[in-house]
């Protein structure tokens, strides 16, 4: 088994709307450049030297709005295209990856199956991978509906049983690898 490892940059969880520069850091874009690569650099020797080797990097949690906000925001393209390489190590091999949530609340597994598609016609021989999913144990008052193909599953511990073996399904028929719960 091999595990991801996941680079949030930020001094708080990250997502698509929270992607803020850790206390610290430059605000420049070439001085975060040396310090994403510092960073990534140490934390990767520092799991090698604990023999942890990760399969798979990914640079930013859910980078929708971009990597470290202000300065890598979508609005400022060049900048967003320029931080994440300074924090690829080349004499390192890994394998790196992109985390978006680009199917949000209300993802029904055929949205799912649909766009796996798009994206293997699109980018070819790149795997898609699930990296992040979850079912409730119990949800009173959900802000969000559940998706159509979903709503007979049970808020339970059973119905988290049944939600996986519905994802790997979903997996299977997307022809998605990797599977992070």
């Amino acid at each position: 088994m091999k595990i991801g490892l996941n680079f949030h940059f930020s001094d708080t969880w990250t997502n698509s709307a929270l992607q803020g520069i850790p206390s610290g850091w430059p605000t420049d874009i070439d001085g975060l450049g040396q310090t994403i690569y510092t960073y990534t650099l140490d934390c990767l020797n520092h799991s090698a030297a604990a023999g942890l080797k990760p399969g798979t990097i990914t640079l930013g949690n859910e980078v929708n709005s971009g990597i470290l906000v202000p300065v890598g925001g979508y609005d400022k393209p060049r900048n967003l295209s320029r931080l994440p390489k300074p924090a690829l190590p080349g004499r390192l091999r890994y394998s790196y990856a992109l985390d978006v949530s680009p199917l949000g609340e209300n993802a029904s597994f055929s949205k799912f199956i649909d766009l796996s598609a798009r994206l293997k016609s699109k980018y070819g021989n790149k795997e898609v991978q699930v990296v992040e999913t979850g079912w409730p144990l119990a949800c009173p008052n959900s802000e969000y509906k559940f998706p159509l193909d979903q709503t007979d599953i049970p808020w339970s511990s059973e119905g988290q049983e049944i939600y996986f073996q519905r994802m790997a399904k979903t997996l299977t028929v997307a022809g998605a690898t990797g599977f992070n719960v």
